[in-house]
């Protein structure tokens, strides 16, 4: 009988020198339909909320203020990510 402490390296699975992972197909689809699942819920709320700015009297205000927040956004995404990428190579 090997014991191994919960946590320790050589028992993690798919870490180098551990057991190999035992993923089945079954829980890989199942991830697959619930991210599916949840991007269909935001866009659907995307929309609803599309939907009520359009039919509101001060949806140009709403309408830059959307642009402006998703500016914002892929700001900050596109910074995360041209960082990340520069540690990852400084670090290979």
């Amino acid at each position: 009988m090997t014991w191994h402490r919960p946590g320790a390296a050589d028992a993690a699975p798919g870490v180098a020198g551990g057991p190999p992972a035992a993923r089945s197909p079954l829980r890989a689809h199942g991830r697959a339909i619930a991210l599916s699942a949840v991007a269909l819920l935001v866009l659907a709320v995307h929309l609803a909320a599309g939907r009520t700015l359009v039919d509101s009297s001060w949806s140009s205000w709403a309408l830059v203020t959307v642009l402006g927040i998703v500016a914002v956004k892929a700001t900050v995404i596109t910074t995360v990510v041209i960082r990340r990428r520069k540690a990852a190579r400084a670090h290979p």
